[in-house]
């Protein structure tokens, strides 16, 4: 009988899985929310309180809200591999955005995400992994911010692919915080760095590079 290979990552389980455990409470509670919606639903069509066709748009509705979350739980899921393949950090701040406005706690983060600056190479990662690195990101930095506005920006940088996150008026120290240590961590474990700076106007600045496929 076949196996499945174990599933692989730059961070270990202890490092993940706090933040894997918040996002998915998260995406339960926002089902919780659709169920209660439909049968909301089913009470005010028994209740003779909507036409079919009220009802059947409103149906409609919520059910292509609870495949969003499906969608959203299938990206923190993951799959198996016990392979790094080519992922772009592009693609993965976008769902990591997404995903955070799942999130208890961060749901509220103000990010802006700037284009892509010129041609960034796709990096080489395990599965799920950039995500992982999208997501830690901006949990740092949320961590020091609050509530602020936070921009994030991918480029190139020499032969790396860069993600940059800003945000201003910081009023903690990111260093401190315990998913920094975790994406610092595993960054090092994939030949990459994470920097932080203050830009010339104040604001605080955290950089995670990898190398790009022909960096």
């Amino acid at each position: 009988m076949a196996t499945l290979a174990p599933m692989q990552s730059a961070f270990r389980a202890e490092e993940w899985f706090p933040v894997y455990d918040a996002l998915l409470q998260g995406l339960v509670h926002a089902c919780n929310n659709r169920v209660a919606a439909l049968a909301g639903l089913v009470q005010l069509h028994e209740a003779g309180l909507s036409t079919p066709e009220e009802g059947m748009a409103q149906l409609g509705a919520e059910v292509d809200r609870l495949r969003e979350l499906m969608a959203q739980y299938r990206l923190l899921s993951g799959t198996r591999s016990a392979r790094r393949d080519p992922a772009r950090l592009g693609e993965a701040v976008q769902q990591a955005a997404t995903l955070l406005g799942y999130h208890l706690e961060a749901r509220h983060l103000r990010l802006e995400i700037a284009a892509e600056n010129g041609h960034v190479e796709p990096v080489l990662l395990f599965h799920g992994d950039a995500l992982r690195f999208a997501v830690m990101a901006l949990l740092a930095v949320r961590s020091a911010v609050g509530r602020g506005a936070v921009r994030a920006e991918v480029a190139r940088v020499g032969g790396d692919s860069a993600l940059t996150v800003t945000c201003a008026g910081a009023v903690k120290d990111v260093r401190e915080s315990r998913e920094y240590q975790a994406l610092v961590a595993a960054v090092e474990r994939e030949r990459g760095a994470v920097t932080v700076a203050a830009t010339n106007g104040g604001a605080l600045q955290l950089t995670l590079a990898l190398p790009g496929l022909t960096g």
